[in-house]
């Protein structure tokens, strides 16, 4: 009777969790697909991230580059939680989005600083003729995307 008791006590527990995540990530999945289309329309960011509408905090992430001045509408997602272990798959996912949509890697670099790791990519699309960045910070407390379009 315990271990029946302590089976279905864990399944609902599992059940409660899953719809949380679920509901959590339907809602990030509509707000990314909308907001998305600021840049590029044909670029879909990560499913699982959310987007920070305060601009203010965009500039913060945006202030860690050294030639922010060169870039303009600044866009930051950010992954938390469980979705923080798929940073890696985000990037590639958007390496694979740019590149679907005709931007092409140019550049590339990351390094570490104190406790975060912060990645830099640069994508050009010859038909346009438009530049784009995309700042990866990972710190303990999330995974931060940033995104630019080169003035």
């Amino acid at each position: 009777m315990k271990t029946l008791l302590k089976i279905s006590s864990l399944f609902l527990l599992v059940l409660f969790f899953n719809s949380l995540a679920s509901a959590q990530t339907a809602a990030e999945m509509v707000v990314v697909s909308t907001i998305s289309s600021a840049l590029d329309p044909s670029i879909s960011l990560p499913q699982g991230s959310s987007f920070v509408s305060n601009p203010k905090y965009a500039l913060q992430f945006a202030a860690l580059l050294p030639d922010a001045a060169k870039y303009s509408n600044f866009q930051l997602y950010i992954a938390k939680g469980l979705a923080t272990r798929l940073s890696d798959a985000f990037i590639a996912q958007l390496r694979t989005n740019f590149a679907t949509t005709g931007y092409f890697e140019t550049s590339n670099s990351s390094n570490v600083v104190g406790t975060e790791t912060r990645i830099r990519i640069e994508f050009k699309n010859d038909d346009n003729g438009k530049t784009l960045l995309l700042f990866v910070v990972k710190r303990p407390d999330g995974v931060y995307f940033l995104v630019a379009q080169k003035k």
